[in-house]
Order: C-alpha cells, then structure tokens, then sequence
C-alpha cells in the first residue's frame, strides 16, 4: 500500500513534464515529478504519492495532514 505524503518543495530542475523537484519531509529528502503541478514553485508544500506530486498544500494545513499518517 502507498501511502500520500506532505513534504516542502526545494530545489526545482527542469521544465514542462520533465519538471522535478527534492522535497523535504522530515529530515529525509525525495525527489517527485512535477508534471501534474506546473504553477509550484520553491517553498511550497505538497502531498506527494509514488514520485508524483499530487496537490498543492497550505503549510497549516501540513501538520493536520501528517498527524492524520501517523495515526493510520
């Protein structure tokens, strides 16, 4: 099972559907796909899914996200 997960956009490479981004979640790091979110920028936060950024979060809404993971 995989599970979404809401991280902070870092540094952000290339262009169009080849747009990728580190996003940082916790201390660990991940690098997810942008192409189904053109209008992100450095900064933001997201819910992230096998390596694709799904949605655009906003940041109070990120710890009501993550406690809801953790709860199961």
């Amino acid at each position: 099972m995989c599970v979404a997960v809401a991280g902070q956009v870092g540094r952000i490479t290339g262009e169009g559907i080849e747009r990728r981004a580190v996003v940082k979640v916790g201390q660990a790091q991940r690098e997810v796909s942008l192409a189904l979110l053109p209008e992100v920028a450095a900064g933001d936060w997201v819910i992230f899914q096998s390596g694709f950024a799904l949605r655009r979060v906003a940041p109070e809404e990120v710890e009501e996200i993550n406690a809801l993971i953790r709860r199961g």
